[in-house]
């Protein structure tokens, strides 16, 4: 089934993520009638749901933790043994992400932004091709905004399907069980970013990176000030070394 919307649109954009919201918002409020095509349930993106925004609420709950650990060197006084539930850990920061991909879909609705959620493309003519679960939609547009966004990437020859123990970012966020050791592959942001997560936690972190230092386009005093900080949450780390096969089983 193929449906075409009844007027133009003055804008649409493909993608939902905080590049797609953002124009769509701006061009209604400059009076456009905009269209937004999100391929997930909601909107917000890799950023919102799946990247900046929950790792940051990970990371508060360890710098929550590491400072209850540290209370005494401030002169307070904790009582008591410092522990933490894991599952609400992961529970909270999905439901921070749950409260703000909500309020975008509100926005959404306050600046009379139609939604459609399937998978965008172009047509040979310039319009929007949506399929979505209730059949092909099609979206006359004068004007295509593309806000696609990104996706995890792969180590060359390795099937993530073949070992289930290797995680892209996405499923670190919501590990049901606290893992007692991980290697981190990659020591950029994200990198470095999960590897304080989880020492904090108490797992035995191993960072491996190819270049020769971590944060390979940071300046070297701030790498300094980073790795004395993984040294002190007890990460190894070992850069300049490539990862070749990956063994093992569940």
């Amino acid at each position: 089934m193929s449906v075409a919307s009844s007027e133009p649109y003055d804008l649409v954009v493909i993608g939902g993520g905080p590049g797609g919201y953002s124009g769509a918002i701006r061009a209604a409020q400059h009076g456009w009638r905009v269209a937004v095509v999100e391929a997930a349930d909601r909107l917000g993106g890799v950023c919102l749901n799946w990247g900046c925004i929950p790792t940051k609420t990970l990371l508060h709950q360890a710098h929550l933790l590491q400072s209850l650990r540290e209370a005494e060197d401030f002169g307070l006084s904790v009582r008591g043994e410092i522990g933490f539930d894991w599952r609400r850990v992961i529970e909270r920061s999905r439901e921070v992400t749950d409260g703000l991909a909500a309020g975008v879909a509100g926005l959404m609705r306050r600046h009379k932004i139609d939604v459609i959620h399937g998978h965008g493309r172009l047509t040979s003519s310039g319009d929007v091709s949506v399929e979505t679960e209730q059949g092909d939609q099609r979206l006359v547009a004068n004007r295509v905004l593309l806000a696609t966004g990104g996706r995890p990437l792969t180590l060359p020859g390795v099937d993530l399907a073949d070992h289930p123990r290797i995680l892209t970012s996405r499923e670190a966020m919501v590990l049901g069980e606290r893992p007692r050791s991980i290697a981190i592959i990659g020591a950029g942001a994200i990198g470095i970013e999960f590897a304080r997560f989880f020492a904090a936690f108490g797992t035995k972190v191993t960072l491996l990176e190819g270049a020769p230092k971590i944060l390979p386009t940071e300046d070297d005093e701030i790498v300094t000030v980073v790795e004395d900080r993984l040294a002190a949450d007890g990460v190894e780390i070992h850069t300049g070394v490539q990862v070749e096969t990956i063994e093992g089983g569940p």
